[in-house]
């Protein structure tokens, strides 16, 4: 179960499971900006493991299948290879299971009178990469 004030996950085998360094008495490499083990980019500031499974208010409506994966198993070109990975399969995960709250940008678009607002599923999934890319 996810506790939805601050999406921690509140049951099962990761309920309340610490992203604190401190807790495990490590001296960590990376942190995000309030000293946990996240990515530096990610600004969440809750000291335990998060879900959510929305990203910016949108939900993964083109999840990698069987078919993308066995053409991605395919490829024989490291570049090739190396590029799509990253993005498909292992970035449209995270924003199924990882997600983005807080913002709601179709709902912004709308009130903008934004008229293709339903595409604030493109730019919130894009959004999810480029605060990545943008803190590379």
């Amino acid at each position: 179960g996810v506790s939805f004030g601050d999406n921690t996950v509140s049951k099962g085998r990761f309920d309340f499971l610490s992203v604190d360094p401190s807790y495990y008495n490590l001296d960590a490499d990376v942190e995000n900006a309030y000293g946990l083990l996240r990515s530096p980019w990610n600004s969440n500031p809750t000291p335990y493991l998060t879900r959510c499974n929305t990203t910016y208010s949108v939900l993964q409506s083109n999840p990698p299948g069987c078919e993308w994966h066995f053409g991605q198993m395919k490829l024989t070109e490291w570049i090739d290879f190396g590029t799509q990975i990253q993005y498909r399969p292992h970035g449209k995960i995270h924003t199924m299971i990882a997600g983005v709250w807080g913002a709601n940008w179709p709902k912004v678009l709308q009130s903008w009178d934004y008229e293709e607002y339903n595409n604030g599923e493109a730019l919130a999934l894009g959004g999810f990469g480029y605060q990545k890319d943008l803190w590379r």
